[in-house]
């Protein structure tokens, strides 16, 4: 019986973990932002789908919380730069 189709489509998803591997805190706030709200939709609907012990929402969780770690890196940073 073949698998069923995901909601998350994997070259969304790989494309997705590709662009969180290489984000830092010189990348605006607000393509983090879109990021992170990318990422909360995967991970969602995976746990949906796979339930949260699966390799994949792990995968996601993980990504996820350095995307959210860099993005309050880079609002701290714009918040300094604001009050100079």
């Amino acid at each position: 019986m073949p698998k069923p189709e995901s909601k998350v489509g994997e070259d969304e998803l790989k494309s997705w973990a590709i662009a969180v591997s290489e984000l830092n805190v010189s990348a605006s706030s607000a393509y983090m932002k879109e990021l992170v709200e990318e990422g909360e939709k995967y991970l969602a609907c995976l746990r949906k789908e796979a339930g949260s012990d699966d390799l994949r929402v792990k995968s996601i969780e993980a990504r996820l919380a350095k995307a959210e770690e860099i993005l309050r890196q880079r609002l701290l940073i714009e918040s300094r730069q604001s009050q100079v």
